[in-house]
C-alpha cells in the first residue's frame, strides 16, 4: 500500500473532495479496483456517495500502485481549470495549483454554481460535473509525477463566482458557450459504406472537434491518445464486445471531418458517436439511419458529457405517477430540451421504438405513459409526420 497516496487521499477527503481510482500511468478509471471494491465497473456513484478512507484503503490493498483523481463539480464543490501549457499569458489569481506534465491545474471553490457545462478549447478546459482530474501523487503515462506547485494549505480556493467574468473565459475558453450550438452542417455517415449521404446541423458538428472527443472519451471511461486523424487503440466498449485486448479506435472521416468509432471485431464496422451512445443505451450495437434520430443521440451524448446544456423544459406529473411514466416524461423533457437548442418551441416525435431505448422502458409502457401524460394535460399533440412510407409518428409538445 502506498502511504504517500493514502495520506494525500486522507487530506482530500477531509476537505470534502470526492475521489476516483485511476490506472497507473493512465487517465482511465481503474476498473479492476472499482469492480473489486464496489462490484461495479462504473464510477458515477462516487459523485453521489464519495469514497471513504476505508474505501481508499481497499483500493490500495487491491492495487497498491493505483492513481487517484479528484471528481470536479458538485461532488467536490470544485471547478478545475486545466491548462495545456504552463505559460498562459493570462493574469490569474493565486490559487491551489498542480503542476502537470504539460501545464497546470487551477482549483476554485464553487458551492453555488451550475456545473452542467465543461468548456473546452485548444488551451485546455474548465471542468465541472461528471469529470475528474489527476491528483498528486499520481503518475502520468510518461512517468512524470503530479505535484502541488501551490498547495491547498498555501493558498485559499478562490470563489468561482467572483472569477467567472474574468478575461480567462473570453480569451482562452470562448469556444464553447452555455446553451448555444453553432449551425455548421456536416454529412451523416451512411450505414452501408461510411460515406456522407445528406447534410444536417448541430449538435453533430461538435463531433468534428478533437477536444470534444477527448471529453466524450473520458465520460466513456477510455483514454486513447489522439493525432489529427486517428486515435490509439483501446478495448471495445460496444455491448457484447467485451474483451481485454485493444480492438477499437477513433478516426476522423476524410470528407465530413466527424470522428468515427471503428470496431475491429467485424471487418472494421464503423459507428458515429450518435450510434455509439444509442448502442450503450440499447445494450446492443446499433446503426442509426434516420437523420433526426441521429441528431438527438448526438445531443444526448454531448449533454451527458456536459458539453452542451439542453433547455430546461418541465413536464408536470402527479405524485401517483408510475416509475415508467416518470421515465417517459423525463426522457421526453430531455428530448424537447435538445431540440429547443436549435428550434425553440417546436414539437418532437417520440415513437415507441425510439422512446423504449431513450428512456429504458418497454413499448407498452411508452404507450401507457403517453396516454397518461396527455390525459393529465402535461403534453399535447401538435401534428404528425411520415416516419417512412408506412408509419406515421405523432409530434408532441409541452402544454
Amino acid at each position: 500500500m502506498s502511504l504517500e497516496t493514502l495520506r494525500a487521499a486522507e487530506e482530500y477527503i477531509d476537505r470534502g473532495f470526492a475521489l476516483i481510482p485511476l490506472e497507473l500511468k493512465s487517465k482511465m478509471p481503474n476498473f479492476p479496483v472499482l469492480e473489486s471494491v464496489y462490484k461495479n465497473r462504473g464510477w458515477k456513484h462516487l459523485e453521489e456517495s464519495p469514497a471513504s478512507l476505508k474505501d481508499i484503503k481497499s483500493w490500495l490493498s487491491y492495487d497498491p500502485k493505483t492513481n487517484i483523481g479528484i471528481i470536479s463539480g458538485r461532488a467536490s464543490n470544485l471547478v478545475v481549470i486545466d491548462f495545456d501549457e504552463s505559460d498562459t499569458n493570462i493574469d490569474l489569481p493565486t490559487v491551489p495549483e498542480v503542476k502537470t506534465y504539460r501545464g497546470k491545474h487551477l482549483f476554485f471553490s464553487a458551492s453555488n454554481v451550475d456545473f452542467s457545462l465543461t468548456k473546452h478549447s485548444l488551451k485546455g478546459e474548465i471542468r465541472g460535473n461528471s469529470h475528474y482530474t489527476f491528483a498528486p501523487p499520481s503518475y502520468h503515462e510518461t512517468g512524470y509525477q503530479y505535484h502541488w506547485r501551490v498547495s491547498l494549505n498555501d493558498a485559499p480556493l478562490a470563489d468561482w463566482n467572483s472569477f467567472k467574468g474574468h478575461s480567462l473565459i473570453t480569451q482562452a475558453f470562448a469556444s464553447c458557450r452555455q446553451g448555444r450550438v453553432s449551425t455548421t452542417s456536416y454529412p451523416y455517415i451512411s450505414k452501408a459504406n461510411n460515406t456522407p449521404i445528406s447534410p444536417y446541423c448541430e449538435p453533430s458538428s461538435l463531433g468534428c472537434f478533437t477536444g470534444v472527443l477527448e471529453i466524450v472519451a473520458q465520460w466513456l471511461g477510455i483514454a486513447p491518445r489522439f493525432s489529427d486523424t486517428h486515435s490509439s487503440s483501446f478495448r471495445c466498449i460496444l455491448p457484447g464486445h467485451e474483451e481485454t485486448r485493444p480492438s477499437a479506435n477513433f478516426f476522423r472521416h476524410p470528407v465530413s471531418g466527424l470522428w468515427i468509432y471503428k470496431d475491429h471485431h467485424h471487418d472494421g464496422t464503423c459507428y458515429t458517436l450518435a450510434d455509439l451512445r444509442a448502442s450503450l443505451a440499447a445494450g446492443r450495437a446499433l446503426k442509426l439511419e434516420q437523420k433526426p434520430t441521429c441528431l438527438y443521440w448526438y445531443g444526448r451524448l454531448f449533454a451527458d458529457c456536459g458539453i452542451i446544456e439542453p433547455a430546461r423544459i418541465a413536464i408536470q406529473t402527479p405524485t401517483c405517477c408510475s416509475e415508467a411514466t416518470q421515465r417517459a416524461a423525463d426522457g421526453l423533457s430531455l428530448l424537447m430540451g435538445i431540440r429547443a437548442l436549435l428550434n425553440p418551441g417546436e414539437p418532437v416525435p417520440f415513437s415507441p421504438s425510439f422512446a423504449s431505448i431513450w428512456c429504458g422502458i418497454t413499448k407498452k409502457q411508452h404507450q401507457i405513459a403517453m396516454r397518461q401524460l396527455e390525459g393529465w394535460g402535461s403534453i399535447k399533440r401538435e401534428g404528425s409526420y411520415k416516419q417512412d412510407n408506412v408509419r406515421t409518428s405523432i409530434l408532441w409538445n409541452v402544454c
